[in-house]
């Protein structure tokens, strides 16, 4: 520099006002070679802030109601947000867009670990949970993933753009078909314990165990293995990371209970256990094992800046035929036309189901596309490829009936061989439509600018529909470098509640006792019960001794799974609202959109019934508001309100069956001057009233006077829309006359 020392420059650059990026970039050109030094190489001079430990930086937080462990939260540091946010300035100030910008902030900028013995809420998917624990150097490290998936996106190193430039020779990825062999794992130890090095190791949740007891120097039973000792580690000093411990109950069924279960008795024995999450759990459902060494863990929470952060934007799109209508929009991408509300993108589309997908895949020639279509699912489920090479078998046959040319056709032999699989790894590139099922929905890593999200409920298909506070968050965040922050969610119609909770309460309660009297019958019994179901049901598990022999206990994951789901069908989904509601809740703004539908529900749309009898138009009017109608339907039962205002009021005060049983005619339902109306709308309000009136003063033994009589009867007509509304209507009333200041008045007494 000419005239200024580079200290100098440093210093000036450290305390750049955000707020005045363009005058401080003057400033700081004169005061650097006359102009002629840049903000990027300014940038270059000021180095990053030094990352700090978890526990140094953590502060306590008051509990709520109902917690039992202490909880702590991590402010990212002042230091590191100015000098990222003096980054950011300098980027767009040298003319990158803000929308070119990397906005995101990283644990690994300001965290140098993930603390010890903590529920890790850091905050944020794609923050690099995953990352920083590999990357801890001074200790060794396995990390348990939900899905085989997760697990690969690990095992790549990515370039600048985010292309895969390579595989990770310092981590060691396990999964079932993957390295699963104990020869694998042998091979990779000697080499860490030639070179003196730490181990990584990341694995699904399945392979846990097993690996837990080649570390040991045991067999998958447990037993000693002679071969296996020569490379014994003693794992229990090692860090065991949990990652998406949401995931853990979601997981927990079928065939990977038992492996599960092996995961969590780890947390007793390993000094080192840290749970990592984007979408925390309520206490209510953590694991008992956490509880079980008391003092042993808390909950540290990561609170990053609003600033930092993208909202997603939901546009709900209600349709009746979500099938037909997403293959619509498919086929529009593969014309290149994307989306049919939007400018061009590639689709990703998530729904946790592979007939679904199939089923769109008939709808847009999925043969002939076969280069710009990928799809995700379970690669270990054989029944997924079985249903897939069928498919193709059967789309096949039906072109050769046709006389058409098979488009792809070496391809499509070499799959109905099974000699390639039609299924994609995580890690393979995206294309114009890519589906995911389950096993891409939380953890694994997907780079695509160009990316539109959809999610797809299908009603007939419980395991379509997704808990907004966890998975439908993670869903979203799986597309790591996307910048649009819009999200397409299809679904048919909203779930119906089951039960009320204070029904599901004591439904659970009536359980528990049945519970004790299953786990008191014999093993034969119990055994029979296994096998019908009837141990599921009441959260009944069997388990397995050292020496083989089954015992049945009581399953807390089975009940955690239970109730979840009730929450997600009854408290988030039910209606419309309630999903709204759960969207704001998360952090995600909701609109709607009408479906472009086909010609019979658009003409319904614009003429909605208007030439139908009143039994027509009312049994719409309430088919359409039972279903909790969006979109083209939501119009609809608007245009039928505006045409019919009473139909509102009709269905608040009376059922389909009541109208049914007045045979549909309006005037028996109505009355003379709605005077029929009005008492039922009276009946129903009646407790809402009382309760009005209560408020103000007028309940049993107030004495009112003409005035404040009318101002009451006021209160009522204005706040529940009567036209006419006396006291008497709800009170046992007295009238009497009193002398008051010299004067006749008459009083109202309320006497119950």
């Amino acid at each position: 520099m000419k005239n200024k020392d580079i200290k100098t420059v440093a210093d000036f650059a450290k305390g750049i006002d955000t707020k005045k990026a363009d005058e401080t970039f003057k400033a700081i050109q004169e005061l650097a070679y006359g102009g002629d030094f840049h903000f990027s190489d300014i940038a270059k001079l000021v180095e990053q802030p030094a990352t700090k430990k978890v526990e140094d930086i953590m502060k306590p937080v008051p509990s709520e109601p109902g917690d039992r462990l202490p909880h702590y939260k991590v402010e990212v540091p002042a230091d590191f947000l100015r000098w990222k946010k003096n980054k950011i300035d300098g980027e767009i100030l040298l003319g990158n867009g803000k929308e070119e910008v990397d906005m995101k902030i990283y644990l690994s900028d300001f965290l140098s670990d993930l603390g010890d013995n903590c529920i890790f809420e850091k905050g944020s998917t794609g923050c690099g949970g995953t990352t920083l624990a590999l990357n801890q150097n001074d200790r060794h490290v396995i990390v348990a993933m939900p899905t085989r998936n997760t697990v690969q996106s690990k095992e790549v190193i990515r370039g600048k753009d985010n292309n895969i430039i390579g595989k990770r020779n310092d981590v060691f990825c396990i999964w079932g078909g993957h390295n699963d062999h104990f020869e694998d794992l042998a091979a990779y130890l000697e080499k860490k314990k030639t070179f003196n090095e730490k181990v990584k190791i990341v694995c699904t949740y399945d392979q846990i165990g097993k690996l837990y007891n080649r570390l040991m120097g045991r067999d998958n039973m447990g037993n000693i293995n002679h071969g296996m000792q020569r490379l014994a580690y003693n794992p229990l000093n090692w860090w065991l990371y949990i990652d998406e411990m949401h995931e853990v109950i979601n997981a927990y069924q079928g065939e990977r209970r038992e492996s599960i279960r092996q995961m969590l008795d780890l947390i007793k024995v390993v000094k080192h256990v840290v749970f990592i999450t984007a979408t925390p759990l309520k206490e209510e459902f953590f694991f008992s094992q956490i509880f079980d060494q008391e003092g042993r863990f808390k909950v540290v929470k990561v609170d990053f800046p609003e600033w930092t952060k993208m909202k997603p934007q939901i546009v709900r799109r209600q349709t009746p035929k979500v099938v037909y209508d997403v293959g619509k929009e498919m086929k529009a991408y593969l014309k290149n036309e994307g989306n049919l509300f939007e400018a061009p993108l590639n689709a990703h589309v998530f729904v946790n189901s592979l007939d679904v997908i199939i089923s769109i895949l008939r709808r847009i020639d999925y043969l002939a596309n076969l280069e710009r279509i990928r799809i995700v699912c379970g690669q270990g489920d054989d029944n997924n490829q079985i249903k897939l090479v069928r498919f193709i078998e059967k789309e096949v046959a039906k072109m050769v009936k046709e006389g058409k040319e098979i488009p792809n056709k070496s391809y499509l032999d070499d799959v109905i061989d099974g000699k390639v699989s039609p299924i994609s790894s995580i890690n393979d590139s995206p294309k114009k439509i890519n589906f995911y099922t389950s096993t891409a929905f939380c953890g694994a890593d997907i780079f695509d600018k160009n990316a539109q999200i959809y999610v797809i409920s299908v009603s007939s298909r419980k395991q379509t529909y997704y808990d907004i506070s966890t998975t439908f968050l993670q869903i979203i965040g799986r597309v790591r470098d996307s910048k649009n922050p819009k999200v397409v969610y299809y679904y048919d119609k909203n779930t119906y509640q089951d039960t009320d909770k204070k029904a599901y309460l004591e439904e659970m309660e009536d359980r528990k006792e049945l519970q004790k009297n299953i786990l008191r019958s014999s093993p034969k019994a119990l055994l029979i019960a296994e096998k019908d179901g009837t141990a599921d049901r009441y959260y009944i598990t069997k388990r397995i001794d050292s020496e083989g022999n089954p015992y049945f206990v009581d399953d807390e994951l089975l009940r955690f799974k239970d109730k979840l789901n009730w929450e997600v069908f009854n408290l988030q989904l039910s209606t419309a609202v309630n999903m709204a509601a759960a969207f704001n809740q998360n952090g995600m703004d909701v609109s709607d959109e009408v479906v472009k539908e086909d010609r019979e529900i658009q003409e319904r749309f614009q003429n909605p019934t208007k030439r139908g009898t009143f039994e027509e138009k009312i049994t719409q009017y309430y088919q359409l508001r039972d279903k909790g109608a969006h979109g083209v339907d939501g119009a609809v039962v608007a245009s039928l309100e505006k045409q019919y205002p009473e139909y509102r009021e009709i269905y608040d005060l009376y059922t389909f069956d009541e109208i049914k049983k007045a045979g549909f005619v309006l005037r028996a339902i109505i009355g003379d001057r709605g005077t029929l109306l009005a008492k039922r709308k009276l009946e129903k309000r009646k407790g809402d009233i009382i309760a009005l009136l209560n408020s103000v003063g007028v309940s049993p033994g107030a004495e009112l006077d003409s005035k404040k009589k009318k101002a009451a009867e006021k209160a009522i007509m204005d706040g529940f829309g009567f036209k006419k509304f006396k006291l008497q209507e709800v009170f046992k009333v007295q009238s009497v006359q009193r002398k008051i200041k010299g004067k006749n008045t008459r009083i109202t007494i309320i006497e119950g």
